[in-house]
């Protein structure tokens, strides 16, 4: 009995370990490279280039991008990203959504 309690309770002991290095990581990623997010544009027929705006691209590393689409990584949050597209290109809230997103790797299950 003893030593079912006392094993039951390693068992959980590294689990919880497991998940916490697991956080932990991630926490250290998102510092270094920050948060992915989705920059979606619509109603409008000419999209803006971001991979030409300098000053963006200083808080900003686009990982791909179609057309209308940017998967990017960023250290700001969204609402600043959105604010400052709206601002920089003249667009209305509804021509550009700003969306968090978690892109593949190792933490695509989180």
């Amino acid at each position: 009995m003893m030593l079912e309690n006392l094993l039951g309770l390693g068992i959980t002991l590294l689990i919880a370990g497991v998940i916490y290095l697991i956080f932990r990581s991630k926490i250290s990623v998102t510092k270094a490279f920050g948060y992915n997010y989705n920059i979606v544009f619509k109603n409008m027929t000419d999209f803006p280039e971001l991979e030409s705006d300098r000053e963006l691209r200083k808080n900003l590393r686009i990982v791909a991008h179609t057309d209308d689409m940017y998967s990017v990584q960023s250290k700001l949050n969204d609402a600043t990203l959105k604010d400052y597209l709206m601002k920089t290109y003249q667009l209305q809230g509804n021509q550009v959504y700003v969306q968090p997103t978690q892109l593949s790797g190792a933490y695509g299950m989180m």
